[in-house]
């Protein structure tokens, strides 16, 4: 379990208290408040000792959870091992699952590894474009074990990813590049560039302002989506981390057209 799950459950687990101390107070409140209305005083004051145990169980509840809400997280990651995951489950949810690469989110999912080691690809090493380079101007220095995961393109965001293909018979308007990433520092610049045979198709770019570690996707939407070879190429900084390679084999125009019909 990873340390937000662990988090989660312990304010779980802090709430159920304060709503057993709400419930037992009140309890013990009405029990001494009908105590007054009996005249008989054996019955009033066992009526009176049921609103004072009921009083207590729940003041004990109040200072358990006091306790939990200082010492359980401590506590409970002394017995419970620590995996480095990502956020709660909340990424099940495709608005908090899946946000654009701009702005990606951390899931509960599966995370990079920094074992990954980036492989220069058929063309050689690829290189940060000048003109992108020309809109840099941050100063913090990537994590030396920041890493991005396999790229898998597909044609919808979904975690886990699946991918359609690497070859598409036709595409039309968006597609997507998921990626699962680890340490990476909020404000240092990634950068995701397709190249369509030797031309750039779209850049993301921005300083990130995720989570440490999860998933995300960079996308890309043309009009027109022309038949060749397709690159994805990610940096961090100015250092290329990974690439993902597809083909596009006919246009969506060209599927699209119409077949003659025969003349009688």
């Amino acid at each position: 379990m990873d340390r937000q799950g662990i988090v989660l459950v312990v304010q779980i687990v802090i709430y159920a208290l304060l709503g057993g101390l709400a419930v037992l107070v009140f309890i013990g409140w009405r029990e001494t408040r009908s105590a007054n209305q009996i005249p008989f005083f054996r019955l009033k004051r066992e009526r009176l000792n049921r609103g004072r145990r009921f009083t207590f169980l729940g003041i004990l509840l109040g200072v358990i959870a006091v306790g939990l809400q200082i010492f359980g997280i401590g506590a409970v990651e002394e017995f419970v091992p620590i995996t480095s995951g990502s956020q709660s489950d909340d990424l099940a949810d495709h608005s908090a699952a899946a946000a654009h690469t701009s702005t990606p989110t951390r899931s509960s999912l599966e995370t990079a590894t920094a074992t990954i080691t980036p492989t220069p690809t058929e063309r050689g090493t690829p290189a940060m474009p000048q003109a992108i380079i020309a809109l840099f101007d941050e100063s913090v220095t990537p994590d030396a074990q920041a890493v991005f995961g396999p790229i898998t393109v597909a044609t919808e965001v979904s975690y886990p990813a699946f991918p359609d293909d690497e070859v598409f018979e036709t595409v039309e308007g968006i597609l997507y590049g998921l990626f699962s990433y680890d340490y990476l520092e909020p404000g240092v610049r990634w950068t995701a560039v397709w190249l369509w045979e030797d031309e750039i198709a779209c850049v993301d770019t921005k300083p990130w302002d995720g989570e440490i570690g999860g998933w995300g996707y960079t996308e890309c939407e043309l009009d027109q989506w022309p038949e060749g070879e397709y690159f994805i190429h990610m940096f961090l900084g100015q250092e290329w981390k990974i690439s993902a390679q597809f083909m596009v084999l006919s246009t969506a125009e060209q599927e699209e057209e119409p077949t003659p019909a025969p003349t009688p």
